[in-house]
């Protein structure tokens, strides 16, 4: 049977579909040894000092690892999952690395928390 022009169109389409799924996966890829990393997550509490850009402590902010800074520089958000999105707003001291430390309201809830290991980052804005 002869090939119709909308058969044609189809194939066509079929292979432009096959070919950006297979760029896309090669993108994610790429993205993934950049932008993400598996860190421990622990929680703080309030405090008194400010942080590294000069704001307070709040929730939905965190400091991270300065072998981190690189990856999820202060300003940039960030997803920790099964945990949430937080902003990087400081960093953790020297003796800590692969570490993000989320900020907790109370010191119970920040014992509670506990640490968390393996946890994927990805961040999802830089700003």
């Amino acid at each position: 049977f002869p090939v119709t022009i909308r058969e044609k169109v189809n194939r066509v389409q079929d292979d432009l579909i096959k070919i950006q799924e297979e760029y896309i996966g090669e993108m994610e890829g790429r993205l993934e040894k950049k932008y993400q990393h598996m860190v421990t997550v622990t929680a703080y509490c309030e405090q008194e000092n400010k942080t590294a850009i000069g704001e307070a402590p709040a929730p939905g902010t965190c400091a991270v690892a300065e072998n981190l800074t690189g990856i999820f520089p202060f300003g940039s958000w960030l997803r920790l999952k099964g945990i949430g999105v937080y902003r990087v707003n400081d960093v953790m001291n020297g003796k800590w690395t692969d570490r993000i430390d989320i900020f907790i309201g109370s010191r119970k809830a920040a014992i509670e928390f506990g640490i968390r290991q393996d946890i994927k980052a990805t961040v999802i804005l830089k700003d």
